[in-house]
């Protein structure tokens, strides 16, 4: 269920409001988490320049089913929250997790972050994005 390749719809106090997450890998401890800013265009708010506009991937409604439209991954942000912190999550109510990706949705976004030159190659490896 809680691994690499789920999709979660969680309360974010910094924001107000709730975001999806996909987790895109994980240690011993902690998953790695990519920010997923459902917009039907890019937030610009969030783009420094052009390599940044670059990792914003669009995913279609059409092959993610949980989507409401067509939105943004946003590839250039990410950041860790732990497995026991995401498990207490889940145990408060476990209808935050939307989905779980086809293995080549997985593969086509783990790709996508592994090859992103923003992202250093310490947290790649940490998160073992060079296992497989």
């Amino acid at each position: 269920m809680i691994g690499i390749g789920a999709v979660f719809f969680l309360f974010i106090e910094e924001f107000q409001k709730k975001k999806y997450f996909i987790v895109l890998g994980e240690d011993d401890h902690s998953y790695l988490f990519a920010t997923f800013y459902v917009n039907t265009t890019i937030n610009y708010n969030f783009v420094e320049n052009q390599e940044v506009e670059k990792l914003h991937i669009v995913l279609k409604k059409a092959e993610y089913p949980f989507l409401k439209y067509d939105s943004f991954l946003n590839l250039s942000e990410h950041f860790p929250k732990t497995k026991i912190s995401l498990e207490e999550e889940f145990k408060k109510d476990d209808k935050c997790l939307v989905y779980t990706l086809t293995d080549e949705q997985l593969h086509y976004l783990r790709k996508a972050f592994k090859e992103n030159p923003i992202i250093k190659g310490k947290i790649k490896k940490k998160y073992r994005f060079f296992d497989n």
